[in-house]
């Protein structure tokens, strides 16, 4: 009895150990890459102006392909991974990878070209065709973050998170670097427009997203020479016995709900880029400063907003496969555990920083971007004030929907997310049209609170049918997967809460 007590505490302290190692890797990870951003676009920011809109263009339509085609890849191929490793499965853990990384190629390939095929028609939709030439730019982003994709989730599922900072790392400092280098040149040297200096700061991300995914193939082949990936726990691996379903539809009906979640995240933010710039036209009957306006807030208040996710991300990050194995493997303490060490963990970063950004939008704003855009803090403070407030609830939102993804529960935030995405669209233009720019904040805020009425009805315990939102069924099928997820765990949240 006592050899079998000491050996789930040993158990439960390496797996402790490997999660708050993973969460720490990937922190450290993504503060070096949002500083290196912030020190990429405020000298960015100073040398193209308001050409930085056509950029935000460029992304918000990437985002979106990249979304729909292979955000879910990651996840879906850490949760089979760390299912093979559970069972020592050997033969299907190869399979796995073979059928993922083909499948993204191909699909990868397609999403490029999908992309320079409408780069004309989209770039007139949303810049008059100003942002042509960085849809074009970015668009081979499309097939090697497939790629990269796939390689990443391999390694989640290992618990191996080093192989995925360090390729992010590579990344952003490849894209600072060359980017700098190919404005300079372009500005100085070739004497060419902002316009044509901005679409060579795109090409530039797709140079660094290449030099991302050679390292993550490069480490690979090196893991697997040294013999430095293992099964899971104490799972003994076994090339007799192995499970012969299907890879492919599993991978697919893990990924396509996580993509379409996402997806919906993203035409959220595509809704500001695309709509602020005209809808402010109109309101304030002056073009120029309506892009001034709009440039703005997307290139200082939008990047700040999304800041906290540097401290997030790495924890939806980590759980997934830990919670797919411990599932796996029927260890319901684990699932429990991690569970409320997730939500608590969340809560404490995530409002600190909603209240702090809120408080001092104005200050933050002007000592980042102050030196070459004077009226950044003036434009901006007080959107990204009003923004702040909506960190919380969306930072909540990433870790709750990991967890829904680990316990296999993938499809139910999206009937959700849907509802807040009408709610964002309606009120975006509603407001935007009648009270000018603080309508896009607002909006956010208020897309949020689907989101937030089913964590606060499943902690508290209020049933659904008794809140406002109950015509969003979306929440109903989201709150009962979500007690399910986190049974027994409400209580130490609100815990935490109240002692932020």
């Amino acid at each position: 009895m006592n050899q079998q007590t000491q050996g789930a505490t040993g158990s439960n302290q390496r797996d402790k150990k490997m999660l708050l190692s993973g969460v720490l890797i990937l922190t450290i990870s993504n503060l070096l890459v949002k500083i290196c951003g912030f020190i990429y676009k405020v000298p960015m920011n100073q040398m193209l102006g308001d050409e930085m809109i056509n950029i935000s263009a460029a992304h918000s339509i990437y985002n979106i392909l990249y979304m729909i085609s292979t955000a879910g890849i990651p996840v879906a191929v850490s949760v089979l991974v760390s299912e093979c490793r559970a069972k020592g499965d050997v033969l299907r853990l190869k399979r796995v990878f073979r059928v993922s990384l083909i499948s993204l190629i191909a699909v990868g390939a397609v999403g490029c070209l999908v992309m320079v095929g409408s780069a004309g028609v989209l770039s007139r939709v949303n810049s008059g065709g100003e942002s042509f030439r960085c849809i074009l730019a970015i668009a081979p982003s499309l097939f090697f973050i497939a790629i990269c994709s796939v390689y990443r989730g391999y390694f989640q599922g290992f618990q191996q998170m080093a192989p995925t900072a360090i390729s992010e790392i590579i990344e952003s400092f490849g894209k600072m670097a060359l980017g700098l280098i190919f404005i300079y040149l372009a500005l100085y040297r070739f004497g060419q427009s902002q316009l044509s200096a901005a679409a060579w700061a795109v090409f530039a991300e797709t140079f660094g997203i290449v030099l991302g995914t050679l390292f993550l193939i490069s480490i690979r082949r090196y893991y697997h020479q040294k013999k430095k990936l293992t099964m899971f726990g104490d799972a003994i691996a076994n090339e007799s016995v192995t499970d012969a379903s299907p890879v492919l539809p599993r991978l697919a009906s893990i990924a396509i709900p996580i993509s379409l979640s996402a997806v919906m995240l993203n035409i959220a933010a595509l809704v500001d880029s695309q709509m602020m710039w005209p809808l402010l036209t109109r309101y304030l009957g002056d073009s120029a400063l309506a892009k001034e306006i709009a440039s703005d807030y997307t290139t200082g208040a939008v990047t700040l907003y999304n800041l906290p996710t540097v401290l997030i991300y790495p924890i939806s990050c980590s759980i997934v496969p830990f919670l797919s194995a411990a599932l796996k493997s029927g260890d319901e303490h684990s699932v429990r555990r991690v569970t409320n060490s997730a939500l608590r963990l969340t809560a404490l970063i995530a409002l600190p920083c909603a209240l702090g950004m809120s408080a001092l939008s104005g200050p933050i704003l002007d000592m980042l971007f102050g030196g070459g855009d004077a009226k950044m803090a003036t434009n901006a403070g007080p959107l990204l004030s009003i923004l702040s407030i909506s960190v919380f609830l969306v930072s909540m939102l990433s870790v709750t929907n990991a967890l829904l993804q680990g316990n296999h529960r993938e499809k139910k935030p999206m009937i959700s997310m849907a509802a807040g995405l009408v709610v964002k669209i309606v009120s975006d233009i509603l407001l935007t049209t009648f009270f000018g720019a603080v309508g896009a904040p607002i909006s956010t805020v208020l897309s949020t609170q689907p989101w937030s009425a089913s964590i606060s009805s499943s902690y508290c315990g209020i049933r659904w049918q008794d809140r406002i939102l109950s015509r969003f069924s979306s929440v109903l099928s989201w709150q009962h997967s979500w007690r399910r997820a986190v049974q027994s765990s409400h209580t130490d949240f609100l815990q935490n809460i109240c002692l932020v």
